[in-house]
């Protein structure tokens, strides 16, 4: 604390004010950095992998679904469309 009372007696306290907020704002960046480092890599691992398993969901849906369509063509009295 004696520091940074020199520190104003010395350059002034205008010159304070500015080291200070340099200082606070370093900080706040340095803060920020790692947040977003932790965000980086929580997107590379967790949310690849749940986009890689939606993915294969969505094919497996989208083979079924054509599956399906095609028994329905087969048996049309399953489509709704009855031909007498």
């Amino acid at each position: 604390m004696s520091e940074i009372i020199e520190l104003v007696k010395i350059a002034g306290p205008l010159a304070a004010m500015v080291i200070f907020f340099v200082y606070r704002d370093y900080m706040r960046e340095n803060r920020l950095s790692k947040r977003l480092d932790e965000l980086e890599e929580y997107i590379r691992t967790q949310l690849k992998d749940i986009a890689e398993k939606n993915q294969k969901v969505i094919a497996d849906n989208s083979l079924s679904n054509r599956e399906l369509r095609s028994v329905m063509d087969l048996r049309p009295c399953l489509h709704g469309k009855v031909k007498v």
